[in-house]
């Protein structure tokens, strides 16, 4: 049997408010928020895929840049080589980390439904399928790491043979008449842990078979 629950990673997210103006100063106000993460390629793709990530981000919002690094993947090292001299040009604020919560309220912040502070989640991260999708923050897929994943209404995918247009992707996804926060997705009402803890807590016909290990060689 099939039970379709969503996804355990938005549970909570409603306790979590906004981020607060003084909050969202102290990381530089931005209206980006760039998270890379290594998609398995040669270091060459990999850099061109950040470069002209970050380049288009620059152009665009200036400082207004929030760079968390990349995970721990094989290629971190490329990116943050070539993310880091746009970043430092640019004055963007850079993080290795932001706990969950201050991430979650400040893509609450970036959200369609925050009119003068929506802005962007871009990059590869699944936060921008899930977390994202369900706070109705608008998000660039960028490159191959997040291919054949369901996605929502909140992504705009721009493949590596497609860089050229981020630039006009990014200005059309800050634009506040593109999209809302009613975008639909697929992840559940935010209760999915309490679904799964009730349907594990049912008895099920035959679950003696299904935990009495049986050798099939």
């Amino acid at each position: 049997t099939i039970h379709v629950v969503g996804s355990p990673a938005i549970d909570g997210i409603g306790d979590i408010a906004p981020m607060s103006d003084a909050e969202s100063r102290a990381l530089g106000n931005p209206r980006g928020v760039l998270l890379l993460h290594p998609s398995g390629l040669a270091d060459e793709r990999e850099r061109a895929i950040a470069r002209e990530t970050a380049s288009s981000l620059g152009g665009v919002l200036g400082s207004r840049v929030l760079w968390l690094a990349p995970n721990l993947d094989p290629g971190r090292g490329v990116l943050i080589e070539e993310v880091r001299a746009i970043a430092e040009d640019r004055g963007w604020t850079q993080l290795d980390h932001l706990p969950r919560a201050v991430f979650v309220s400040l893509l609450k912040r970036l959200s369609c439904s925050q009119q003068g502070t929506r802005g962007v989640l871009i990059g590869n991260s699944s936060a921008g399928l899930i977390e994202a999708a369900a706070l109705g923050v608008p998000t660039i897929n960028v490159g191959p790491r997040q291919n054949g994943r369901e996605r929502a209404g909140n992504i705009a995918d721009v493949p590596e043979h497609k860089l050229s247009t981020l630039t006009g992707t990014l200005r059309a996804s800050l634009d506040p008449h593109h999209g809302d926060a009613s975008w639909s997705h697929p992840y559940g009402d935010g209760h999915s842990g309490e679904k799964i803890a009730a349907i594990l807590a049912e008895p099920s016909p035959g679950v003696d078979n299904l935990v009495r290990k049986r050798c099939t060689y």
